[in-house]
């Protein structure tokens, strides 16, 4: 099997944060015995479960690395050990236990015999919001943020807050926008930009592989391609080596279309 790229992203949207709750089911929910309704009834299921593990090996303090204005870019962080490979082994078991991928296209077909960029993907958020790569005018399958999922946006936003504290992120508001992706091994997800009438001050993501690599169990390398202007006029392009497990936060100017 060809690894996927996973990668939850945060962002704080311009609008309060949601209360509703609503937790989608999960499809390792049929696994479980016939004999647990009230396990069933409790919401005590793949998810819940897979949550209690990764808050088990979560690390709540620690020593990070963080590297800023990295390539000479401003606005660029990036922090090479954010998870650790108990933390990573979690997260699989997290995002196993989501159902519910929606597959989206990213990129253009056929102008240029280019392909397209294929991924799945779940967003959470407001139910007013329109996910990321999206037009307004089509149905956007943004999810209300669930408990569990309320439970993951909180131990990654706390320890963001901490690691990047030379950000500043989110000094104003709370998290309220959670994107799960797959990306298929070889995949390349093409440039974008995100709206700044969309979006807050700071993005954060953290990438690891869906099976382990061979010298590092929380998987292989990737790469975080960086572009300056738009692709029928790019000023600047840096290509940067990412370990799997690591973070990076997108503020300032390497957050939209603004030059570096």
């Amino acid at each position: 099997r060809r690894p996927l790229r996973k990668k939850p992203l945060l962002q704080a949207a311009h609008s309060p944060p949601s209360f509703a709750v609503r937790e989608p089911r999960s499809s390792l929910q049929r696994m479980l015995p016939a004999d647990l309704p009230s396990a069933r009834a409790a919401g005590y299921g793949p998810l819940a479960q897979s949550m209690d593990r990764l808050e088990a090996v979560w690390r709540c303090s620690g020593t990070w690395r963080v590297e800023h204005e990295v390539a000479d870019i401003c606005g660029l962080f990036i922090c090479r050990d954010f998870l650790s490979p108990a933390e990573v082994a979690a997260f699989r078991l997290v995002f196993a236990a989501h159902q519910g991928w929606a597959m989206y296209q990213w990129g253009t077909i056929g102008r240029k015999k280019e392909l397209a960029s294929i991924l799945q993907r779940i967003d959470f958020g407001l139910d007013d919001m329109t996910a990321e790569g999206v037009a307004a005018q089509s149905k956007s399958f943004t999810r209300a943020i669930g408990r569990h999922q309320q439970r993951l946006i909180q131990l990654l936003e706390a320890r963001m807050r901490q690691v990047f504290a030379l950000a500043g992120l989110w000094r104003e508001c709370d998290v309220n926008m959670m994107q799960l992706s797959q990306i298929p091994g070889g995949q390349c997800l093409g440039h974008h930009f995100d709206r700044r009438d969309k979006w807050q001050e700071g993005i954060a993501s953290v990438a690891w592989s869906e099976t382990a690599g061979q010298e590092d169990s929380r998987g292989d390398e990737w790469t975080l391609g960086m572009q300056c202007g738009p692709s029928n006029n790019v000023q600047r392009q840096v290509q940067l080596p990412m370990p799997a497990g690591a973070a990076y936060i997108l503020s300032k100017r390497a957050q939209g279309r603004t030059a570096w």
